[in-house]
């Protein structure tokens, strides 16, 4: 049950990610759904370094104002 439910939840987001819908999404070809996965994450990553990179950078300009 648990893991029908993890699958559920990466199928949604990888088809919202791609403007798909959920039926769709699941009827793709295994290797079509793991490059979709794989651009996913690929975008998760990149938001979360930005995401640090500029957190470090208010930071560093809250340092240098004290």
């Amino acid at each position: 049950m648990k893991r029908d439910l993890f699958w559920a939840d990466i199928i949604t987001r990888v088809a919202q990610n791609s403007a798909m819908t959920y039926g769709e999404c699941k009827r793709l070809d295994i290797d079509e759904f793991f490059v979709l996965l794989m651009n996913y994450e690929h975008k998760m990553k990149q938001h979360g370094r930005r995401t640090t990179e500029h957190t470090s950078e208010n930071k560093r300009a809250r340092r240098k104002a004290r």
